[in-house]
């Protein structure tokens, strides 16, 4: 049976040659594109799922709302840098936190090489405990310890030093502080939603010339922060949400305004890692 119509499409594709040809070409246009679209979907939907711990690992987010009516101004998916010590204290179900900053463009130069950088970040030692990073050159557990220390990937370093090895020169930024270069690692894959080509050590920013330490304590209006929370298996993150309120009227001041509550102006909520980059073009 099969065989007899292997046949009959045969003797029709002979006899009408043109309109076969346009059937067969629109079928195989069809076919592609949605071979095509299957793919951008699977990709879409695979973003940040590399990393071994994603399913516990949410971004803290903040928003500004209008304290009369309710109604929220602005979402930003980065916070202020005191969240970062003060989350933990009181929320002891935080297993760990990691923070970066985006600090580009950042101008670079080593001798007489100077480049104005994109994707560089500052970022904390707890990243490799939340993002898979393919190391190349460098310990995991001690290239973002030590202040001033910076990681680069290797089309970067190339940049720099061209056939020299890399580890351990030293590269000068903003023409204020040097940084010594600590790790090589891989770029981030593309089904990322972060594509940082330098980090730089996030104890670098307790230096007075570059931030401060007492700012990181202290700065409420500084809304740059990327902050990621490593939770339990399971729990149950409206737990947390629920008592953010709390926490922000505990930790903060609405600039000396004591008619309102400062969880009226604003609110904190938690963000899981596979959904930002969803979330970003849904937004």
């Amino acid at each position: 049976m099969i065989f007899n119509y292997i046949k009959l499409a045969y003797r029709n594709f002979i006899k009408y040659k043109f309109i076969s040809f346009i059937n067969l070409l629109g079928l195989t246009i069809g076919l592609a594109c949605c071979f095509l679209i299957g793919i951008y979907i699977l990709h879409e939907l695979s973003f940040d799922k590399y990393n071994p711990e994603a399913k516990r690992i949410y971004r803290i987010t903040r928003s500004f709302n209008n304290p009369e009516t309710g109604a929220i101004n602005l979402n930003l998916g980065t916070v202020a840098p005191p969240f970062g010590y003060y989350l933990p204290t009181d929320f002891p179900e935080i297993e760990k936190i990691t923070r970066l900053i985006d600090n580009s463009p950042a101008p670079v130069r080593y001798g007489e090489k100077k480049f104005n950088e994109q994707s560089v970040y500052f970022a904390d030692e707890n990243l490799f405990d939340f993002f898979k990073v393919d190391m190349i050159a460098g310990n995991p557990k001690k290239a973002l310890s030590d202040p001033f220390s910076v990681m680069l990937t290797p089309e970067v370093a190339k940049k720099y030093f061209g056939n020299e090895e890399p580890m351990n020169k030293v590269l000068r930024m903003n023409n204020q502080f040097d940084l010594k270069v600590t790790g090589i690692y891989q770029p981030f894959p593309s089904n990322a939603h972060l594509h940082p080509a330098m980090m730089i050590s996030f104890n670098t920013l307790n230096d007075t010339a570059v931030y401060g330490a007492e700012n990181l304590l202290t700065n409420w209006g500084n809304n740059s922060f990327l902050t990621y929370l490593l939770l339990p298996e399971k729990y149950d993150i409206k737990k947390m949400e629920a008592r953010f309120p709390a926490f922000l009227d505990k930790h903060m001041t609405q600039n000396g305004n004591s008619k309102f509550k400062t969880s009226q102006g604003t609110s904190l909520a938690l963000q899981k890692l596979t959904d930002i980059h969803l979330r970003s073009h849904l937004d």
